[in-house]
């Protein structure tokens, strides 16, 4: 069976209008837009989705997935942290990403070489 995989990566808030603001509207927008998005991907058997760990949409993807992840119709999905540097000290973790780390989603260490492989 073929396993269809998505890897999300995007900017940052800093290069928003709205910097760190989530409550602003057109934050609001491109996070709805990104759920619909999910729920398109997933309904084309999309369920393996690998994520950054960086803030901004990264770890915006990561949270709409889990929030999905927490309906039934959407158990299926397998969320996956990929760390740019192994044993790197994250600082200034979101608690989504925390919640990554302890709700059955994976992190792997990965070398460039499998990354490549995965995501070409």
């Amino acid at each position: 069976m073929e396993c269809r995989v998505c890897a999300i990566t995007g900017h940052r808030p800093t290069r928003f209008k709205w910097k760190y603001n989530e409550n602003n509207n057109g934050c609001r927008r491109l996070k709805r837009r990104l759920k619909d998005q999910l729920v398109s991907l997933y309904e084309q058997g999309v369920r393996r989705f690998y994520i950054g760990g960086a803030l901004g949409v990264d770890m915006w993807s990561g949270e709409l997935l889990l929030e999905l992840k927490e309906q039934p119709e959407y158990s299926g999905i397998e969320l996956i942290l990929v760390l740019p540097l192994w044993g790197t000290i994250i600082t200034g973790i979101r608690p989504a990403a925390t919640g990554c780390l302890s709700c059955g989603s994976t992190v792997r260490r990965l070398s460039s070489l499998e990354l490549r492989k995965i995501l070409l």
